[in-house]
């Protein structure tokens, strides 16, 4: 598969900010990111954010740990 396939195939990602002052607004947002991942990969940080911590803890370059987490 070229480059612009493997690339085309790819769904837009999104990165989804949002409060997090209670256990009602973390249920909201997971809530929301389920609807929209029906559409578009989403990054929520409450979810996600441990990701690339935990790569660059085990000695992956940040950048490489970055590619990691929007590659899948």
């Amino acid at each position: 598969m070229s480059l612009a396939n493997h690339l085309y195939q790819q769904r837009p990602q999104v990165y989804l900010a949002a409060p997090l002052f209670s256990k009602a607004e973390l249920t909201f947002n997971l809530e929301l990111a389920a609807l929209i991942e029906k559409h578009l990969d989403v990054y929520l940080p409450q979810r996600d954010g441990g990701k690339v911590v935990d790569l660059v803890a085990r000695g992956v370059p940040v950048k490489d740990a970055y590619k990691s987490l929007l590659s899948g």
